[in-house]
């Protein structure tokens, strides 16, 4: 994984800028069969602030506040039962990981056995496995899951109703992913990205 300086990583973070709204649309259209709620929830007036379902993926506690390390970033199974240094998982979110496939491979992806198809940013791009992918996609994607179910509906540096500072919080996931590189959890976010994105 890793061209922190090819030419598919400044293409990349070149259509991010510039096409930041299209691509949170397409991630909001996608969400729905992600997070398995109905699309009136993903929409950019709607309430989700007290959704349940939503309320319990941004953070541990349900009156504590918002967390840098919320649960969407992480397994299931951390999510339920909590444990013991669960600080290591992260980064292991298979919603994190379908919204990268659903961009990447379009929506239809997400039921489909066939990665791919016309005119995905994927093929476009040229992406055809993890190595393909720059350094920061998945922090890059962590910030975007996060954002996805918050509510506030436009992407701006301060959130207008969750107050998160994003352009910093995104400083903080990528330094985060950064130090994770050398930890013994690494290979499992490689391995799930590997197969959950690339799956088909």
């Amino acid at each position: 994984m890793v061209q922190d300086y090819s030419d598919f990583y400044d293409k990349f973070h070149g259509a991010a800028k510039t096409m930041r709204s299209a691509l949170i649309d397409r991630l909001q259209k996608a969400a729905p069969n992600i997070f398995h709620l109905p699309s009136e929830v993903f929409r950019t007036n709607y309430d989700r602030k007290n959704v349940p379902e939503l309320k319990r993926l941004h953070t541990w506690d349900q009156d504590s506040a918002l967390s840098s390390k919320p649960p969407v970033l992480f397994p299931p199974c951390v999510r339920e039962k909590g444990c013991k240094g669960y600080e290591t998982k992260m980064f292991q979110s298979p919603e994190m990981f379908l919204l990268i496939k659903a961009l990447l491979f379009g929506i239809s992806s997400l039921d489909s056995e066939k990665v791919g198809g016309r005119a995905t940013y994927g093929k476009q791009w040229g992406i055809t496995n993890i190595d393909s992918l720059p350094f920061y996609t998945i922090p890059t994607f962590a910030l975007l899951t996060v954002f996805i179910i918050s509510e506030d509906a436009e992407f701006t540096s301060e959130g207008t109703k969750s107050k998160r500072h994003w352009e910093d919080y995104f400083d903080y996931l990528r330094l985060t992913f950064y130090r994770a590189c050398g930890s013994h959890e690494f290979p499992n976010i490689m391995r799930m990205c590997q197969e959950i994105v690339f799956s088909g």
